[in-house]
């Protein structure tokens, strides 16, 4: 019991860290020529060695037509408004000042609908739209990387992977397993991406943090699942899961005409990314199973990490649940 109560005060503790999981940890600047005038989008929560907030840097064609008001969100800002941009967009160069290393991605889209998207780390960098559009390989390339970020900062997938791992003995089973999660988020990724599915991102979050209670729970019990049985459960929280994927993937904003590379790309990056994980999880066994006292004390820190584990993930749905309120 005292074990438990440990757990418990850890995972409340550190669910502030854990309550802002899904949404990309990086900034996005989006820009969008309208007929008249172009609207600018920017988000940006900084790092945690420079918390300040960076700021849009444009191009020397554009000008904000009313001053810009910044709204304080939370360890960051937003901010909209609305440009005037002398010979459009195309081939001005868009950027932030004040990013500090961390990651900005930055879509343009001209009056004609051509898009170009990058990411930038330094305050010396931009993108820009030009004549010729990016090429399919290249945005595959862009969004192959948001994914391998996004599953690796991603704290409630990785507790849910990790207790999915914990849950299975034969290494056939847990890469199977893997790939249909895999195969279940970008089920859902696709449909909601491309508009045929809307579900709202409160609810789902919650139930995302609420799954990985009941893997949690099947550790304390000391479960073992079948194949068969792993498969099903881990593509049926794959779907579960790829809303909030999606919801990620919509602070960034998919190009129009590209939707097909840019969701490659993403699940491309999640499942390298998953497969990375499932590596170091058989790597660090290795390295336990070179322990004299390993074999016994095995059961016990699997009850430990269920314990671990619970109390967090519990610690999370309370805290969505309540962020539904003002």
């Amino acid at each position: 019991m005292r074990a438990l109560g440990l757990a418990l005060a850890l995972g409340i503790a550190l669910t502030p860290a854990f309550a802002a999981a899904h949404p990309l940890s990086f900034g996005v600047l989006h820009v969008t020529e309208r007929a008249d005038r172009v609207a600018l989008s920017f988000r940006y929560s900084g790092t945690e060695g420079s918390p300040r907030a960076a700021t849009p840097r444009l191009p020397d064609r554009c000008r904000y037509l009313s001053p810009p008001r910044p709204e304080p969100i939370e360890g960051g800002v937003s901010l909209r408004a609305w440009l005037r941009c002398e010979g459009g967009v195309r081939g001005a160069a868009f950027g932030a000042d004040g990013l500090d290393g961390a990651q900005l991605m930055v879509r343009i889209e001209d009056a004609d609908g051509e898009i170009a998207t990058g990411l930038i780390d330094h305050d010396g960098d931009a993108v820009r739209l030009e004549t010729v559009t990016e090429a399919p390989a290249e945005i595959v390339g862009t969004y192959l990387a948001l994914g391998v970020e996004h599953i690796a900062l991603g704290y409630d997938h990785l507790l849910f992977l990790l207790g999915l791992l914990l849950l299975l003995d034969r290494w056939r089973t847990r890469l199977a397993a893997t790939l249909a999660f895999t195969v279940g988020h970008g089920v859902t990724l696709a449909l909601v991406t491309l508009s045929a599915v809307e579900v709202p991102s409160g609810p789902v979050e919650a139930v995302i943090a609420l799954s990985i209670v009941l893997v949690a729970v099947e550790l304390a019990r000391n479960r073992r699942w079948r194949p068969g049985h792993a498969w099903a459960v881990a593509g049926g929280f794959g779907l579960l899961h790829g809303l909030g994927f999606a919801g990620a993937l919509a602070e960034v904003g998919v190009p129009r005409g590209a939707v097909a590379p840019a969701l490659l790309g993403f699940n491309l990056g999640v499942e390298l990314g998953q497969l990375a994980i499932v590596g170091l999880f058989g790597l660090a066994l290795l390295a336990l199973a070179r322990l004299p006292r390993w074999a016994p004390s095995a059961a016990r820190a699997r009850l430990g990490l269920a314990y671990v584990i619970g109390p967090l993930a519990a610690a999370l749905v309370f805290a969505r649940v309540a962020s539904w309120w003002p």
